[in-house]
């Protein structure tokens, strides 16, 4: 009797250690999450602080392309290529 009452105790004990040692884990994820969340938020905050705004371009308006991919004998032609944008 003894002994069921100790091997009852003990069980109920290491449920009660596996209990704490789920909570202390999940509070120290959500820890963590929150902290890297506002790393990123601060990292995107200074990204786009010196960022400059994408050129809008209307229907009809004038553009250079610019080649990226040169071809063999490509050595005296233009480097860009003026088009409307569409």
């Amino acid at each position: 009797m003894k002994d069921d009452n100790e091997e009852i105790m003990k069980l109920i004990e290491e449920e009660e250690e596996v209990k704490n040692y789920n909570e202390q884990r999940n509070e120290l994820r959500l820890k963590a999450k929150e902290s890297i969340q506002k790393i990123q938020e601060e990292n995107v905050k200074n990204y786009n602080r010196k960022r400059k705004k994408a050129t809008e371009y209307k229907v009809g308006d004038t553009v250079a392309i610019n080649r990226t991919q040169f071809t063999q004998g490509s050595k005296f032609t233009l480097r860009s290529d003026s088009q409307k944008a569409s």
